[in-house]
């Protein structure tokens, strides 16, 4: 039977004079999903690249994963390739293999170039300044708390002292308490015998006053008995009265020694 190519297609070598089914439709769409993918993941690493120096996480994954995407799909492109080869003879086997018209390959697509993500030395520099700021502001808190806490001891100490010195001063009160309260007695003491000195003053006075009139008495009456001797009575009267006057004379004596007495006491 004569063999020879179709118009418009691919002979496969069928017996059946059907067509074979063209497998580069299936390579296609796997190409354009992998084209596809391969422009997303460059889409992805356009929009990470503007994205801030601490998303560098979110792009270095983005990449990953459309390294993985394209990876997957590698495999299956190669897999389409190799049913566009020469195929095998049909399970009927009656004729030999015969050759069909090949569509070429497609162009592989350009390798993804590892882009490896420039270290932003800016933000390091950033961190590490505000690193050391805030290192200098730990150290100035930890120098005002050593300032504090020397502060503290130093009013510990004071403290103390302060204490010591309430203790000397409540000794020293009670002390001034106990001579206060001597002191007081003993001024109640004074004023009882204030006043007992002054009753025995009065006294003293009462019996200066009585002995006084008691020498006027005397006076008077002495005077009287002169009298009365001159005039009504005779000379051995008189003489008697002289005796008697004598008497009163020692009795004048004896009441001016009373009066001195009186005056020792």
């Amino acid at each position: 039977m004569p063999r020879g190519k179709p118009r418009g297609g691919n002979y496969s070598g069928n017996p059946r004079g059907g067509k074979r089914k063209r497998p580069q439709r299936n390579s296609k769409k796997s190409v354009n999903d992998s084209s596809s993918s391969d422009q997303t993941s460059f889409l992805d690493k356009r929009k990470c690249t503007k994205v801030n120096n601490n998303t560098q996480s979110y792009l270095c994954s983005n990449e990953n994963n459309s390294s993985s995407s394209f990876n997957q799909n590698f495999p299956m492109n190669n897999s389409n390739q190799q049913y566009t080869g020469p195929m095998a003879s049909s399970p009927i086997g009656y004729q030999p293999f015969q050759t069909y018209q090949q569509y070429p390959p497609p162009p592989p697509p350009p390798p993804l170039a590892h882009v490896t993500p420039r270290p932003n030395i800016q933000g390091i520099e950033r961190t590490l300044q505000e690193m050391c700021q805030r290192m200098a502001n730990i150290e100035t808190k930890l120098t005002t708390l050593d300032k504090i806490e020397s502060r503290l001891n130093k009013m510990e100490t004071k403290f103390g002292s302060m204490d010591n010195e309430i203790i000397d001063c409540k000794k020293r009160i009670s002390t001034l308490e106990q001579s206060a309260q001597f002191l007081s007695n003993a001024h109640d003491d004074l004023k009882g015998l204030k006043l007992k000195v002054d009753t025995i003053n009065s006294g003293v006075e009462l019996t200066k006053n009585e002995n006084k009139e008691v020498r006027d008495k005397l006076v008077d009456i002495e005077s009287q008995n002169l009298k009365q001797n001159l005039v009504f009575f005779e000379l051995e009267e008189a003489s008697e009265n002289n005796e008697g006057a004598k008497g009163g004379a020692t009795g004048e004596k004896g009441g001016a020694t009373g009066s001195t007495y009186m005056k020792t006491v």
